[in-house]
C-alpha cells in the first residue's frame, strides 16, 4: 500500500468475500462498500452487536468514499 495512508474507525454493517461495507458513524445510510485489496485491518472489536474496525486505508480512497 501506499505511503499516504489513513487510520480511520468504521463500523462494520456486512462483508462479502471481496469488500466490507462500513460507515464512520454506525448508520446504514451512510455506508460504503470497500475492496478488500484497498485497507487493512489494525484492529476490530465488537461491542453492543456492533462491529467497530480500525482500518488503514489510502488516503484519495477515504477522501473519494466520503468516509475521511
Amino acid at each position: 500500500m501506499s505511503s499516504d495512508l489513513v487510520r480511520l474507525t468504521a463500523i462494520l454493517h456486512d462483508e462479502t468475500d471481496d469488500a466490507i461495507l462500513v460507515s464512520p458513524d454506525g448508520d446504514i445510510a451512510n455506508a460504503v462498500w470497500i475492496l478488500r485489496t484497498m485497507f487493512d485491518v489494525e484492529s476490530s472489536q465488537e461491542t453492543d452487536g456492533a462491529k467497530r474496525m480500525v482500518i488503514l486505508i489510502p488516503e484519495w480512497s477515504a477522501l473519494g468514499s466520503g468516509l475521511a
